[in-house]
């Protein structure tokens, strides 16, 4: 007999994966049960067994890509890379979930659990009193996640190795600002 909690992530993974495919066309406001359910061929009944609706799923299946890409995170080039293979093996569901169709309120919430991560590399001062990123980093992560965007929806991505490059040296600007700040130099 098959794992009750095994099927459970079958069919959850069945219903994030249509998700992901419906959002490469619609909103999520405009995603309806019954389109989620005939995409992921599955029955409304199940749908109603762990979900009330579609942005249940959403908040699922981000909660599951932020839990990929952050775990362990520190900002190193070969760990971005390894995040970056992450991304492109399920390019269809990050593109859904950082993409236009995607719920905008996702990309506040994941960059601030991105500066969460990288919070040790900005100078105490910005840390202190807020744990709100600053303004310089909040730059750096829309810039980085436009290019993941694109770099996800393209026909035929540049390899992770190289991508991961080019998002460091993008933000780089922005990190060796808040070092030199923390180091009690000038930028």
């Amino acid at each position: 007999m098959e794992n009750p909690d095994t099927r459970v992530q079958y069919t959850k993974s069945r219903f994030q994966q249509a998700l992901a495919e419906l959002l490469e066309e619609k909103s999520i406001g405009f995603v309806t049960i019954k389109e989620l359910c005939a995409r992921a061929g599955l029955n409304r009944g199940t749908f109603y067994l762990h979900y009330t609706e579609p942005m249940d799923v959403l908040h699922e299946l981000e909660d599951r890509l932020v839990d990929e890409v952050m775990g362990g995170y520190s900002g190193s080039e070969d760990i971005l890379t390894d995040r970056l293979r992450l991304m492109l093996a399920e390019r269809k569901a990050y593109a859904a979930v950082l993409g236009r169709h995607g719920d905008p309120a996702f990309l506040v919430r994941a960059c601030r659990l991105a500066y969460q991560a990288m919070k040790p590399y900005f100078a105490a001062e910005e840390t202190a009193t807020t744990n709100e990123p600053p303004e310089a980093f909040q730059f750096a992560f829309a810039g980085c996640t436009w290019v993941i965007c694109v770099w996800l929806s393209s026909s035929e991505p540049v390899p992770p190795e190289q991508m991961a490059k080019k998002l460091l040296l993008m933000s780089s600007g922005v990190f060796d600002t808040e070092r030199k700040k923390s180091e009690g130099g000038r930028e």
